[in-house]
């Protein structure tokens, strides 16, 4: 367990979202509800932490499952919880379902402060078989370049769904429809399309939707598209859109990140669910993953976000210090093969573009190296570390 030890206070974290409180300095984390050293209590857990690394365990937002929730999913617990400050208040968008089913809701709690309390405010959205074919579960909430409030949502099933929210309520403003369909795979391919996030760079002047592929297990994995307008057509580094089919199950999105083995780190699998962490001037990927050999355990997975000139985010290697100009030659490193479902293995890197960064990093295990990170002439993403500054 020592070469993660900086993660084992985040264990049991799935679906994690990470907010910033400038009051206090301090960031908190919500995530699903997970069995923590055999214990599962419902109502999302708090989190806090001043560094983003020793998370301290608060108290659960909510005292438990919603009646109005428990009645029409009959859940085990909340999962995947949105948090948003919107004009002095948060709002937390929480998902819940019959398992296996869309038979699903998105419910709202606000509060004043991170910690709370939180005061469940009830229904947002709703689905059910015999209704709908789209899932009520995975809300994002952003603003658009215009400060319209959007509401995007969906997982397996009929895909990636985006409406708009009224800002006052923070309810939906027409809840009787689906919504613009944004992203879809085949529901054949198992575990299809799931985990919605856009966010909006504003340099580049573009949105960026992260979803999750596959199943939670070795396969799952994360992908990236982009798009001039919110409502799409989000499209990869190979100008494919985002609505896969079942001979190509594998080919839309580019994948920035997925199961590794890279020796100066654990060997991290499932990682995926992701949200982006906006604070300082930096990006960062919220993640969850799990270690090999050691399947039950989920923890907290966070790494800075790189973009490159041409406006596409890569996942850095390290925590990130400093970009600095070397030529790129003799790296070694991962790259994440989008047709692959098995562990990336460590590869010599052949820099075929001009598509990448160079800079100093701190790895998981405390060394300190050059590092790339880019994307190359398959529009693939890799990452890697110079070779002689690994002893």
């Amino acid at each position: 367990m020592e070469k993660f030890k900086k993660y084992q206070s985040s264990l049991g974290v799935h679906d994690p979202t990470i907010i910033f409180h400038e009051p206090n300095q301090t960031y908190y984390m919500y995530a699903t509800d997970t069995s923590i050293n055999g214990e599962m209590k419902p109502g999302i857990l708090i989190r806090k932490a001043r560094n983003l690394i020793r998370w301290e365990n608060l108290h659960n937002a909510l005292s438990g499952i919603p009646k109005w929730v428990y009645e029409y999913t009959n859940p085990g617990n909340l999962w995947a919880p949105e948090v948003v400050l919107i004009n002095g208040v948060y709002r937390m968008y929480y998902s819940a379902s019959m398992f296996g089913t869309n038979q699903s809701v998105i419910g709202l709690a606000e509060a004043t402060h991170p910690e709370g309390p939180w005061i469940d405010q009830g229904l947002v959205l709703s689905s059910h078989p015999d209704k709908s074919e789209a899932n009520a579960i995975d809300a994002n909430v952003l603003y658009d370049r215009h400060h319209q409030l959007w509401f995007v949502y969906g997982s397996f099933f009929s895909g990636i769904h985006i409406k708009k929210l009224d800002e006052k309520s923070g309810k939906l403003l027409n809840p009787n429809t689906e919504g613009t369909c944004i992203a879809r795979r085949s529901i054949n391919v198992e575990g299809a399309i799931e985990g919605p996030f856009i966010y909006y760079h504003k340099t580049f002047d573009m949105y960026y939707l992260f979803t999750s592929y596959d199943f939670l297990g070795e396969s799952y994995n994360v992908r990236v598209a982009r798009s001039k307008d919110i409502k799409g057509p989000y499209v990869d580094t190979n100008g494919h859109g985002m609505f896969g089919d079942i001979e190509h199950p594998h080919r839309n999105g580019t994948k920035i990140l997925g199961s590794y083995n890279l020796e100066p780190e654990p060997h991290w699998t499932s990682i995926g669910h992701n949200s982006i962490l906006d604070v300082h001037n930096t990006q960062y990927m919220v993640a969850h993953s799990r270690v090999k050999h050691q399947h039950y355990p989920h923890f907290l997975y966070l790494k800075p976000l790189i973009w490159l000139d041409s406006g596409w985010p890569v996942v850095s290697l390290g925590e990130f210090i400093e970009y600095v100009e070397t030529k790129p030659n003799n790296f070694k490193g991962i790259v994440f093969d989008e047709n692959s479902t098995e562990s990336m293995v460590e590869t010599d890197l052949n820099i075929d573009t001009t598509d990448y960064k160079t800079y100093r990093c701190t790895l998981e295990n405390g060394d300190t190296v050059i590092a790339i990170c880019g994307i190359n002439a398959k529009g693939q993403a890799y990452w890697g570390y110079r070779r002689e500054d690994i002893a």
